[in-house]
C-alpha cells in the first residue's frame, strides 16, 4: 500500500532568529537545511519518492519533508522507518555540535557537563504516515489535519534531572546555561557561570575575537551555530551597508593590514577609529594610525544603513490543499504538488544566486519564503527583480499546466536599520513588518493576486488580502516610520513609484512640502476630502520646487512629482479598501509615512550614483 508521509523538525524561527551576528543567522538557516536534507536522503534510501522539497541539494530547505512510500508490511515497519529517520536527523545534529566543539576547543578540554543534554533536548521531531488508498486529496487533507493536531502538543524532558537550567544564560538564546565564555577585557570571569563552563581565552590565537567577543557566553546550541563550518566570511551588517562603497574604492581598502579573521568593515566609519574599539575587537593598537591615514584619503561613506528583506508566500495552506485550484480530478493535486515544489525550487535557486555582493547577500531562500540583506543602493531593483522573477518562474509555469483561481503571491517586510542596531531587534521588526503586509485588504479587481474574475461594471464583492510590501525605518535616534504599499496598482510596480519620489527629492525639491503636509493633516478624528488634500499637495509641491531650472523644466518636474504622489495615494486607498472621495485616517497616515520613508531614503540613496544593477536584465 502507498502511504503519504510528513516529517518535520523544529524549532525554526526562534532558532534562526537567535543571532547576534549575521553568521549566526546564516548558520542557523544552513543547519536546518542540513537536517532536512538528512531526513529526505534517508527516506529516499527506503524507496520513498520525495514531493517536497524538490531539490534536496539546495542550500536552503524548509523544515518539512513530504513524500510517498509504498510498503506491504504492517504498521510496525512504518514506525521503524519513522524512528530511524528521526535518529538519523538527531545524529546529524550531534555531529554538527561535536564538530563545532572540536573547532572551538580542539583537544584542550573535555565537553562540559550539560553539553550533550542541551543538544539532545533541542530538536522536536514529528513524523506521520497516512494511507493514500484511492484518494490523494483526502489523504493529504487528513495528513495535514493530523499534523496540525500534533503541532498543538509538545512533549518535553526536564533538564538536569529535574533541576532545570541554573546560572548565567547564553548570550544568544537567553534561556540555556552558558557553557563557553570569553572573559571581559579585564580578565575577570563572568558572573553566575556554572562551574563546568569552559573559558575560551584570548591566549588561544586560533579563536579570533570575531567568533567570541569579551564578555560573551554561549550554550552548546549557540556554539554549534557560531562555529558551524567556517566560511570565508558572511558579510556583517556594516559590510552590507558599504557594498556599493567598496565598488568605488577597489584597491584602496584596509584588508592588507589584517588577517582574514581580523578584518572589520566597521573601520571605514570614523567613529570606530579609537583605541577603545581596537581593544574591544582584539585589533593590534599599533595599526590604528595606519588605518586612520588610509581612511583620511578615502571618500566618506554616504550611509550607515542597510536593508533586511523577509517575504513569505500567501495562503500556502490553501494552495497545497487545492482550494485555489480548479481540479479536474483527485490525482491532479498530486501532480500540482510535484510541479509546485519544482517551481518554488527554481525560484529559490534564482533568488539565492541573484542576491550576492554588491547587491546584498541572501541568508535563506526556500522558494515560498526568503530572508536576505540588501545594500540600500540596490533596494528597489532587488525588490522588482525578485517579484518579477517569482511571477515568471512560478505563476507563469504553473498556469501552463493547471487552472489557477488566483495567482500565487507573497507578502514582504523590509526593515532599514543602522548597522549598530542589535540584529535580534532587526529580525523581530522584519517579521512584524511582514505580518503587517499580510493584513492588507482590497477588492479583487484591484488586487495583484487575481487571475481571472468576472466583473460586473468593473466591480467585485470578493476581497483578497495580503500581497503587499511593508517598509519599516529604524532610525539610530530611536524614531521609526512604516509605510505599507501594494506591489502593483494596475500594471504599475508601486515601489518604483516610491523610487521616483526619492529621485524627485534628489533633483532639488525641498522636503518641506512633506513636513508641512504632515503638520496640516494630522487630525486622526476626521476624514479629509480628496480634492482638498490634492489641491494642498499641489500647492506645497510648487513652493518646494527647485530654482534655476527654467519655467518649462520646473513645470515638468512639478507635474511629474505631483502625478507620482497622486498615483501612490490612489494605490494606497485601494490597499486599505477605500474607494470614496473621502480619505480616512489610515490612508492619510500611511501616505504621510510613505513620504517620510522617501525623505529618509533620499538622504541615504544617492540617486546621482547609478545603481549596481547591470546584471538585473539577465
Amino acid at each position: 500500500m502507498k502511504y503519504l508521509f510528513l516529517f518535520t523538525h523544529s524549532p525554526v524561527q526562534s532558532f534562526i532568529a537567535q543571532a547576534r551576528k549575521t553568521h549566526d543567522l546564516w548558520a542557523g538557516s544552513r543547519i536546518l537545511s542540513e537536517l532536512t536534507k538528512t531526513a529526505g536522503k534517508f527516506f529516499e534510501k527506503k524507496g520513498a519518492k520525495i514531493i517536497y522539497p524538490y531539490d534536496l541539494e539546495s542550500k536552503s530547505l524548509s523544515n518539512r519533508v513530504l513524500g510517498e512510500i509504498e510498503i506491504t508490511a504492517e504498521s510496525e515497519l512504518l514506525k521503524q522507518i519513522g524512528e530511524e529517520a528521526e535518529q538519523a536527523v538527531r545524529e546529524c545534529f550531534r555531529k554538527i555540535a561535536d564538530d563545532a566543539f572540536n573547532k572551538a576547543c580542539g583537544k584542550r578540554f573535555p565537553k562540559p557537563a550539560g553539553f550533550d543534554e542541551q543538544i539532545e533536548q533541542h530538536l522536536d521531531i514529528r513524523w506521520l504516515f497516512y494511507p493514500i488508498e484511492e484518494n490523494y486529496v483526502q489523504a493529504y487533507q487528513n495528513l495535514s489535519e493530523l499534523a496540525a493536531a500534533m503541532k498543538n502538543s509538545r512533549d518535553f524532558a526536564q533538564f538536569g534531572k529535574g533541576q532545570g537550567e541554573q546560572g548565567r544564560n547564553c548570550s544568544l538564546d537567553g534561556s540555556r546555561n552558558a557553557l563557553f565564555y570569553r572573559p571581559h577585557t579585564s580578565g575577570k570571569r563572568l558572573a553566575y557561570l556554572p562551574k563546568q563552563a569552559v573559558e575560551l581565552s584570548p591566549k588561544y590565537e586560533d579563536i579570533p575575537f570575531k567568533f567570541l567577543k569579551p564578555g560573551e557566553a554561549l550554550s552548546a546550541i549557540s556554539l554549534s551555530k557560531r562555529y558551524y563550518r567556517h566560511i570565508d566570511s558572511f558579510p556583517r551588517t556594516s559590510a552590507v551597508a558599504l557594498m556599493d562603497y567598496f565598488e568605488k574604492i577597489k584597491g584602496n581598502d584596509l584588508r592588507n593590514l589584517f588577517s582574514k579573521d581580523e578584518f572589520d568593515e566597521e573601520l571605514y566609519f570614523e567613529e570606530n577609529l579609537t583605541p577603545k574599539y581596537f581593544q574591544q575587537e582584539g585589533l593590534e593598537l599599533h595599526l590604528l594610525d595606519k588605518v586612520k591615514s588610509i581612511i583620511d584619503k578615502l571618500p566618506k561613506p554616504t550611509t550607515r544603513y542597510y536593508a533586511l528583506l523577509a517575504f513569505d508566500g500567501d495562503n500556502m495552506g490553501k494552495w497545497l490543499s487545492g482550494e485555489f485550484l480548479e481540479l479536474k480530478n483527485e490525482s491532479e493535486l498530486h501532480s500540482f504538488h510535484q510541479k509546485f515544489s519544482e517551481k518554488l525550487a527554481d525560484f529559490a535557486k534564482y533568488a539565492s544566486d541573484y542576491l550576492e555582493p554588491p547587491r546584498g547577500q541572501s541568508v535563506y531562500a526556500g522558494g515560498d519564503d526568503f530572508l536576505g540583506f540588501i545594500n540600500l543602493t540596490s533596494l528597489f531593483s532587488v525588490l522588482e527583480q525578485l517579484r518579477s522573477k517569482f511571477e515568471e518562474l512560478v505563476n507563469v509555469e504553473l498556469e501552463k499546466q493547471f487552472k489557477l483561481k488566483y495567482k500565487m503571491t507573497f507578502s514582504a517586510g523590509v526593515v532599514v536599520s543602522h548597522y549598530r542596531t542589535p540584529l535580534h531587534i532587526v529580525l523581530q521588526q522584519v517579521r512584524c513588518a511582514e505580518k503587517d503586509a499580510k493584513k492588507s485588504i482590497r477588492p479583487d479587481d484591484k488586487a495583484a493576486s487575481t487571475v481571472d474574475s468576472t466583473k460586473n461594471s468593473g466591480k467585485s464583492n470578493q476581497v483578497i488580502d495580503k500581497d503587499a510590501l511593508t517598509i519599516n525605518l529604524m532610525k539610530r535616534s530611536g524614531e521609526s516610520n512604516q509605510a505599507i504599499l501594494p506591489w502593483y496598482h494596475g500594471d504599475v510596480f508601486v515601489p518604483n513609484e516610491l523610487k521616483k519620489v526619492i529621485d524627485g527629492l534628489s533633483n532639488g525639491f525641498s522636503d518641506t512640502f512633506a513636513r508641512r503636509l504632515a503638520a496640516e493633516f494630522q487630525n486622526p478624528s476626521k476624514q479629509t476630502h480628496q480634492g482638498m488634500f490634492l489641491s494642498e499637495l499641489h500647492r506645497l509641491i510648487i513652493r518646494a520646487a527647485p530654482e534655476g531650472l527654467g519655467r518649462e523644466k520646473t513645470q515638468c518636474e512639478i507635474k511629474q512629482l505631483y502625478d507620482t504622489l497622486k498615483f501612490l495615494l490612489e494605490a494606497e486607498k485601494i490597499l486599505w479598501g477605500q474607494s470614496s472621495e473621502k480619505i480616512n485616517h489610515d490612508v492619510l497616515n500611511n501616505f504621510i509615512e510613505t513620504l517620510k520613508v522617501a525623505m529618509f531614503l533620499q538622504r541615504h540613496i544617492k540617486s546621482s550614483v547609478e545603481e549596481i544593477s547591470n546584471a538585473d536584465s539577465n
